[in-house]
C-alpha cells in the first residue's frame, strides 16, 4: 500500500496537535520549514508504514516547538531530554543553537484501540524500516521513534526505579538491535 497525501496530512496533524488539552493556552505548535520537512519524512518513512501494518496510531508525544517546550519544562514533567530526543526537530533555542543537534524528528506513539505488545511493534520496525533511535519504556507503553540524517539504528530499553524514575538499561546498535529486542520479548 502506497503513502498518500491524506495519510501524511492526517499523521502530520497528529504530530503537531498531540498536546491537546494539556496546554490549552498554547496558540500554535508550528514548525520552521526545516522541521516541517523532517516531520514529513518521519510520517512517510516511519509512521505511515506502521499505520499500514498495524492500524491507526495515536501520537502521545509529538513535535515540540520552542514555545511548547518552555511550557513542558515549566510544568515540571520528569524524564524529558530535549537535547537528545529529537522532539524539537530542527528548531533553535533563544541563542540560535539547535535544541537537539541530531536534527530529524521524533514522536512517541501507541497503536490505537488495541492491546498490542509495543516490543513486537519495535521488532517490526527494526526488521523493516530505517530509523535513528527507538526508546522502549515497556511492552504496554508508548514507543519513542525518530528518523533523521544519521539513522543510526540505535535502540534503548528503559527500566523504572522503585521511585518511578526511568533510567537507561540495555541498548544496542545496528545488527545487534534485533538480538536485543528478541531477548526483551522472550523475557516478558
Amino acid at each position: 500500500m502506497g503513502v498518500t497525501f491524506m495519510d501524511i496530512s492526517e499523521t502530520y496533524r497528529q504530530l503537531l496537535n498531540w498536546y491537546g488539552d494539556r496546554f490549552p493556552l498554547l496558540k500554535n505548535n508550528l514548525p520552521t520549514k526545516q522541521s516541517q520537512e523532517s516531520l514529513e519524512e518521519l510520517c512517510s518513512n516511519i509512521l505511515i508504514p506502521i499505520k499500514n501494518e498495524f492500524g491507526p496510531i495515536e501520537i502521545t508525544y509529538g513535535y515540540t516547538n520552542p514555545e511548547l517546550l518552555r511550557l513542558i519544562k515549566s510544568s515540571s514533567i520528569m524524564g524529558i531530554s530535549p537535547g537528545l530526543d529529537q522532539h524539537s526537530s530542527c528548531e533553535e533555542n533563544n541563542h540560535g543553537n539547535l535544541i537537539c543537534s541530531r536534527k530529524g524528528a521524533a514522536c512517541d506513539f501507541v497503536i490505537k484501540d488495541t492491546q498490542v505488545n509495543m516490543f513486537e511493534i519495535a521488532k517490526w520496525i527494526i526488521e523493516n524500516l530505517p530509523f535513528d533511535r527507538i526508546y522502549l519504556y515497556g511492552k504496554n507503553r508508548p514507543v519513542h521513534i525518530s528518523y533523521g540524517p544519521e539513522n543510526s539504528r540505535f535502540i534503548q530499553i528503559m527500566s523504572e526505579s522503585n521511585n518511578g524514575r526511568r533510567y537507561p538499561a540495555k541498548n544496542a546498535s545496528g545488527d545487534k538491535c534485533l538480538t536485543l529486542i528478541n531477548e526483551a520479548i522472550s523475557h516478558e
